[in-house]
């Protein structure tokens, strides 16, 4: 089990709220992107705020840093794999693809 995750989401009953730049940062961490940076959010139109979008991820459990030395580098938590083949039925997936196909 996943404990952030899992006391993130149901400090209540089940919340997952995820921002676009959120899920533009997921989903390019499960492409093999890496685009956790303020310029490649910038690429799409989006602006990371003043507490990182991968750090916000991070702390809800759905991404983790397996070398601490190498800091940014990031890799999804099983709960990360999940939400991104739930994204992935919402067609978000193919959005965020789709808008970095057509900024390159």
């Amino acid at each position: 089990m996943n404990s952030r995750f899992a006391d993130h989401v149901t400090s209540v009953a089940f919340h997952l709220t995820m921002s676009k730049s959120m899920i533009v940062v997921l989903v390019s961490v499960a492409n093999k992107r890496h685009a956790t940076g303020k310029q490649s959010l910038r690429l799409v139109g989006l602006v990371d705020t003043s507490v990182s979008t991968a750090r916000r991820l991070e702390e809800r459990g759905l991404l983790h840093a397996p070398n601490p030395e190498w800091p940014g580098r990031y890799e999804l938590t099983r709960a990360g794999e999940l939400v991104v083949e739930l994204l992935r039925e919402a067609g978000l997936v193919q959005s965020v693809e789709e808008t970095f196909q057509n900024a390159s």
